[in-house]
């Protein structure tokens, strides 16, 4: 079985978005390899009630990144100008 690594900032099962289209991808990708997944820990709690009610989620490995809620207030506010400075020239 191939191992594939993945880098999903945003994922979870129960969100939509960014985060709801990292979770499609990692739950289709584990029907045919085993996956080892980088993602953000704000929805470690509602990844890991999921995964037991998934038939491939013993090929789903997560890794939790620890991000500082500055990091997480400003990533969620990414339509507001101040998340832009961050990208000057």
């Amino acid at each position: 079985m191939l191992s594939i690594l993945i880098n999903a900032y945003a994922c979870s099962p129960n969100m939509g978005s960014e985060s709801g289209m990292a979770w499609n991808w990692c739950t289709n990708l584990a029907n045919y390899c085993e996956l080892h997944i980088i993602t953000e820990g704000e929805f470690k709690d509602k990844i890991e009630a999921a995964l037991p009610t998934l038939p491939q989620g013993k090929n789903m490995h997560f890794y939790y990144n620890p991000v500082s809620e500055k990091v997480r207030k400003m990533c969620w506010n990414q339509g507001d100008w101040r998340f832009y400075t961050h990208y000057k020239n």
